[in-house]
């Protein structure tokens, strides 16, 4: 019988191995048996710590999105700098990107993890808060800005390699600077955002 601590090790072994398996190959084609022989464990122990491959995926998933919020905090006063701390998270770590986009592709129908959800409407009233007080730009809604600043963050992960073979794949220290001028002249003064309820859009479509 395998004592506490020798469990928790054999449990942080195979999520290791999940992580990077999931990462590489998804849901779907990732493979149990992979998994078990890359983590020096064996299948009986993922289905008695996770019972199931989707329930790995989900303790992997968990994990993941944990050490996200805790490595990238976001600074209202610093919101380019923030946008430019996960384009660097993301070129460090590429299974970062390959996971959000698996759980995107195979998981969208399942219900979000409440640490995850509770962050982001925190990131979001952070911004909304930070709007009221004239500190950032009103030129777009808070959930909508803070979505701009993710999509920014992941210009170069989320390329279509077809635009990518065209446009080129700048340095590091050159996608970190260009990710801080884009959030910059988004951050810019200008007018409040437009209504986004279905009669704004189409008033803002006709103005157009």
């Amino acid at each position: 019988m395998l004592m506490p601590r020798d469990a928790d090790a054999t449990r942080q072994r195979l999520l290791k191995a999940a992580r990077t398996e999931f990462a590489t190959h998804g849901l779907a084609g990732a493979r149990v048996d992979r998994i078990a022989q890359n983590s020096g464990s064996n299948k009986a122990q993922i289905y008695h710590y996770f019972g199931s491959k989707d329930g790995l995926f989900d303790a992997v998933w968990g994990q993941f999105v944990g050490e996200v919020i805790e490595s990238a905090a976001m600074e209202v006063h610093d919101l380019a700098g923030f946008a430019a701390h996960l384009t660097k998270l993301y070129a460090t770590y590429p299974e970062v990107a390959r996971l959000i986009t698996w759980q995107r592709l195979e998981r969208s129908a399942e219900v979000p993890l409440p640490i995850s959800t509770d962050s982001i409407r925190r990131n979001v009233d952070a911004i909304a808060a930070a709007q009221e007080a004239g500190i950032v730009t009103t030129r777009f809604e808070p959930g909508v800005l803070y979505s701009l600043v993710l999509h920014v963050a992941t210009l170069w992960d989320d390329m279509n390699p077809d635009v990518q073979s065209v446009v080129g794949l700048p340095d590091l220290q050159t996608r970190l600077t260009l990710v801080e001028q884009a959030m910059t002249c988004l951050l810019a003064p200008g007018p409040s955002s437009p209504s986004t309820n279905i009669d704004g859009a189409q008033d803002l479509v006709t103005r157009r």
